[in-house]
């Protein structure tokens, strides 16, 4: 891994953009997949007496890892998710099923993963200014929950250490919030 200080020439950065946005800081990541190296990596707190929106603006004119293009750009985004049944799952009932759990006042985009190992889909929503921000700021903008590659990783992992009919529960913690999850089969 290579602090972003690091790097010598925007020509030298993979194409690939990876930002983990959270309410306290949004993270950095430049690699390609399949490759190992380079993996170059910041983290820029934001100010807390400062809009988000100018917070975003202000990292992405100053982080050295995003002067060069990006082929696309992946944003895993921190927040309440719940899961659906994959075989119960409508896409135009995604957005009222997470406003029933998760009502809020703020205008926001909802969004869907699948998770095929667990037959779910997972939902969940980023607020509208957020995604118009980082759309006019970057191309090819695909969002992801960050609880997603968690359930990914380890329903497989335990699917076959298990078995398919043992109860699976997956603890994910980060900041100050824990994402809890129970499969039954």
């Amino acid at each position: 891994m290579i602090e972003s200080e690091m790097v010598k020439s925007n020509s030298e950065l993979p194409r690939t953009l990876y930002l983990r946005f959270t309410d306290e800081s949004l993270g950095f990541a430049r690699y390609d997949a399949g490759e190992l190296l380079p993996f170059y990596y910041s983290n820029y707190k934001f100010r807390p007496q400062t809009s988000l929106v100018v917070n975003l603006r202000n990292a992405v004119s100053e982080e050295p890892l995003l002067a060069a293009p990006a082929i696309s750009t992946h944003v895993l985004v921190n927040g309440p998710v719940t899961l659906v049944p994959l075989s119960e799952f409508q896409e135009e009932d995604g957005a009222k099923i997470y406003d029933h759990l998760f009502p809020t006042e703020k205008l926001h985009r909802v969004f869907y993963e699948t998770i095929p190992s667990t037959s779910s889909v997972l939902l969940f929503s980023l607020e509208e200014t957020i995604c118009a921000t980082f759309d006019s700021l970057f191309d090819r903008v695909v969002y992801h929950s960050s609880f997603t590659p968690v359930l990914r990783h380890f329903s497989r992992k335990n699917a076959t250490l298990l078995g398919t009919s043992a109860k699976r529960v997956f603890v994910y913690g980060h900041e100050k919030g824990i994402e809890v999850a129970i499969f039954d089969e």
